[in-house]
């Protein structure tokens, strides 16, 4: 796991992710400051817009294949994993 997850943090999609991580953090930190607390599922019934159900598809693809990647012992892959998913224009095969 430390091998896998030093090789990935000289790997160029490491500063993406950790970019989206940090946006994520910040939304999170501020909705807790309002009140709002986070779902702890998504509520696929409240989605409306097809891009809403097309990133909700595409979260639900990768976290099934990084949950395949970790119980397979592939760290490298788990982590490279989020790094493949065009968060501007989702697709689920990414």
């Amino acid at each position: 796991r430390l091998r896998a997850l030093a090789d990935f943090t000289h790997a160029p999609e490491c500063a993406a992710l950790v970019a989206a991580n940090k946006r994520v953090g910040n939304i999170l930190r501020k909705q807790g400051e309002a009140g709002v607390l986070p779902a702890k599922a998504i509520d696929k019934s409240l989605l409306r817009a097809p891009s809403e159900l097309t990133l909700a598809l595409a979260l639900q693809i990768a976290r099934d294949r990084i949950g395949r990647a970790v119980s397979n012992h592939d760290y490298r892959e788990a982590l490279a994993i989020p790094s493949r998913m065009d968060l501007f224009q989702m697709d689920p095969a990414f």
